[in-house]
Order: C-alpha cells, then structure tokens, then sequence
C-alpha cells in the first residue's frame, strides 16, 4: 500500500515539473522617420513580418491617421500628441 501511494505521489509531482514552461521571447524593431521640415517623428513597428512594398505599417490613431511622436524616445514611453 505504500509503494502505490508512494507511486502515486512521484507520478503526481513529475506532472508538475513537466507542466513548466519556458518563457517566449518576441523581439520587435522600432523604425522612425522623421518628417520634412519638422522635428516630429513616424514611427513603424517591426516584428519580422512579410510585408508587400506599398502596406503601411506606421503607427495609427484611433481614428487611422498615423501617430505623430516628438522623439524615438517619446515612442517607446508610447506618448503622442
């Protein structure tokens, strides 16, 4: 009786060690172009992904026009005006 409760307890704990899993790491680039003749900044957002020549990746507003940023740095702390 013990070895199966001994059986059953081993069995139990390594069904917890093997739910464990390792942290997925996503790795983003941000791009800025800056605009003519100001100092502001669009900012685009890489992940990797397949893009066609003309698909806009910028940064949009709730109302879908790009997001205007005073600096990269401005973009990382995700504040605009």
């Amino acid at each position: 009786m013990k070895k199966l409760f001994f059986l059953t307890a081993l069995c139990g704990i390594l069904s917890f060690l093997h739910a464990q899993t390792t942290p997925k790491f996503v790795y983003a680039e941000i791009v800025g172009e800056s605009r003519f003749l100001s100092n502001k900044v669009t900012v685009s957002i890489d992940y990797g992904q397949a893009t066609s020549f003309f698909e806009n990746t910028k940064v949009k507003n709730e109302d879908g026009s790009n997001r205007k940023f005073n600096s990269m740095v401005d973009a990382m702390n995700g504040k605009s005006q």
